[in-house]
């Protein structure tokens, strides 16, 4: 029984590293098999601390299925994201200088593409704020960034007038844009350190963090931030396979005030996934950019860049996707 299992850490060995080995191949309990673990736990959201406790021993032995928040498809396999990856990786705007921030780390480029990937799979299921995500143009300015900035996306040849993908990609374009523009792709960003905060610190409701800036505050805003905070805080809060925090770490280095969260409760919390879990942070971007898009400054004075390159590398992400059935 799993329960008659002895936990087992780096540096054990003996039999019962051997029968792990056999559960979870490789070659010695070293780094590489640590990590190894540590992906597994992630995988099916139990806590990842790379120790073969019990609950680790019975998800191996009983070949538990991988951990899938609530409504979301399937993790992506490790091929498809790789290739993903690679898609963003090799395209134009993973060398493209944005005004005043320069080249994106290629992290941020390949988790935008691998979160964009996963709002479209969505999409193709009936999640509703991804449904919400790629609804037409409402023609609202004053809470829709379509309808605000219809006019550049027009000139960029991108038309929102229907439902559906192509809406959906030019939302994300701008995701991309917003996320350089906020904090220059630092998906391990918090508040403005540069603003005093009194000796408690700032509510956390208001607290700002991710890439994309974004406060807990705006949850109100539409059901749909609340489905995704529900789906993403329902296993491990710092460790989810559709978080893509390794792909989004690449080239970024964090401090620890960078990782230093405020307050407690839920808007606690919505910072630590927010850094964490970048990909949330992206889609509840943006559900908050169809619905209060007043929420960002450099949305309300139009600084966000919309680039036809990157439209062309979500298409062919979201062209992998339907070629791959992923």
């Amino acid at each position: 029984m799993p329960t008659d299992r002895p936990t087992i850490r780096q540096g054990d060995v003996g039999p019962d590293v051997m029968d792990l080995l056999r559960l979870l191949p490789t070659y010695s309990f070293d780094d590489t098999l640590t990590a190894a673990v540590k992906d597994y736990q992630r995988s099916r959201g139990l806590d990842v601390d790379g120790v073969v406790g019990p609950q680790t021993r019975d998800a191996l032995e009983t070949d538990a299925p991988p951990y899938v928040p609530p409504g979301l498809p399937q993790p992506l396999s490790a091929t498809d994201q790789k290739n993903i990856e690679d898609i963003a990786a090799t395209s134009s705007i993973a060398d493209y200088s944005w005004d005043g921030r320069g080249t994106a780390p290629i992290g941020y480029t390949k988790g935008v593409a691998l979160a964009f990937a996963n709002a479209y799979r969505q999409l193709k299921v009936g999640y509703p704020p991804a449904m919400g995500m790629a609804a037409a143009n409402s023609h609202n300015s004053d809470k829709d960034v379509l309808s605000w900035e219809a006019g550049r996306f027009n000139q960029a040849g991108m038309s929102n007038e229907t439902n559906g993908a192509g809406t959906l990609r030019h939302l994300w374009v701008y995701i991309l844009g917003l996320g350089m523009r906020e904090s220059s792709g630092m998906h391990c960003c918090g508040r403005d350190q540069s603003v005093p905060v009194g000796y408690y610190g700032p509510p956390s409701t208001t607290t700002e963090a991710g890439a994309w800036q974004t406060s807990y505050d705006a949850v109100s805003c539409s059901p749909d931030c609340g489905t995704l905070f529900s789906a993403f805080s329902a296993g491990s809060e710092t460790d989810n396979p559709q978080g893509f925090l390794d792909p989004f770490n690449e080239g970024v280095t964090c401090s620890p005030a960078d990782w230093q969260c405020y307050g407690d409760g839920n808007g606690y919390l919505h910072q630590e996934m927010s850094k964490y879990q970048p990909a949330y942070a992206a889609e509840f971007c943006g559900v908050v950019l169809r619905n209060l898009r007043q929420h960002y400054g450099p949305v309300n004075r139009r600084e966000v860049e919309i680039v036809s390159a990157a439209d062309a590398m979500l298409q062919a992400v979201q062209d992998y996707i339907d070629q791959a059935g992923a």
